[in-house]
Formats: C-alpha cells, structure tokens, sequence
C-alpha cells in the first residue's frame, strides 16, 4: 500500500477520534446542565474524552504532516489550508479549555456551578465547546467533501455563521437552564 493512502487513512480516523471525543465531552457538559452539577464520574468521564481528543489532535498532525511531506502541492488547496486554520482553531482551544476551564470544573465538581460560576467564565465555557463543535464538524466535513462547489468565501462565512447560531443556541439554553437554577428549580 501506498505510503499516502495509509497515512490519509490515519489522518481521518484521528480526525474521527478527535472529533468523536470532542462531541463527546459536549454532549456530556451539556447534558449535566440538567441537575446543574458535575460529579466526581462525569469529570472522569470529561478527562477520558479529553485524552481521546489529545490523541486525535497528535495523529491528525503527524499523518498531516506526512501527508504534505508527500504532497506538497496540498497547501496550493484552499479547501487544505481553511482545515489548517480551523485545526489550528481546534488546538488553541483544547489548550485554553485544559488550563482553564478544567481547572473551575474541578474546583466546582458537586456543586451548582451555574450559581458558582462568573457570568464570563460560562460564556467562555459556552463558546469553547461551540468552537469545538464547529471545528471539528466543519474539519470533517471538509476532510469528505474538499469543499466542492462552494467559494472559499461561502466557506468562512458559513463557518463563521455556525460559530454564532451555535453560541445563540447554548447561550439560550444556558439561560433557560441558569433561570430555574437561580429560582431554585
């Protein structure tokens, strides 16, 4: 087998562990939003994805970087260097969500965070797992279609839209969820 089919095959596999563990984790943040608390199993289970993420993120580099080793001409790609921003996006991100926001989950796990947070430092919480969302989706999606068809402007512009529906949506839920917090329901 060819050297870059094999290292295309790694190379979307690690976006698909990457990708899966980040949708993961959100679907777990948010669904702990119900009883507003994080306990001790559902941080573990947070980390767990975390480490699932970390890994897809190393191997999307490497076979990456294998793979325009192989073929340079893919950074003449739009389509290849919008995933590279967007990767990139998903990397400082991830950085900002371990040192950060994993650190007030774990000073929080057990209790109400909704009332224990800042108003800011859920917002922040909010638009990291959007942006992690977005990205990961859109990585994928660029990674199975190259993007065929629509212009590199439709392209950031349709990302940059889902960026805000996606902060719209969760900020509402967020509310709707932090109301019945605050009233004690």
């Amino acid at each position: 087998m060819k050297l870059y089919v094999i290292a295309l095959f790694v190379h979307i596999a690690s976006v698909l562990i990457g990708g899966g563990g980040a949708v993961a984790s959100d679907w777990l943040f948010f669904a702990s939003l119900k009883n507003k608390v994080i306990d001790r199993s559902e941080l573990g289970l947070l980390k767990s994805m975390s480490v699932l993420v970390w890994i897809g993120i190393v191997f999307t580099t490497i076979s990456g970087l294998v793979l325009i080793w192989l073929k340079p001409e893919l950074l003449s790609v739009f389509a290849f260097r919008f995933k590279l921003v967007l990767f990139f996006i998903i990397v400082v991100n991830g950085l900002f969500f371990a040192r950060y926001h994993m650190k007030h989950l774990q000073r929080l796990q057990g209790k109400n965070f909704l009332n224990k947070m800042r108003t800011i430092e859920l917002r922040l919480l909010v638009m990291s797992g959007v942006i992690s969302f977005v990205s990961w989706m859109s990585v994928l999606f660029i990674s199975t279609t190259k993007l065929q068809g629509l212009s590199e402007v439709i392209a950031v512009a349709g990302y940059c839209g889902l960026l805000a529906a996606g902060y719209i949506l969760a900020t509402i839920l967020l509310r709707v969820i932090w109301k019945g917090s605050k009233s004690g329901g």
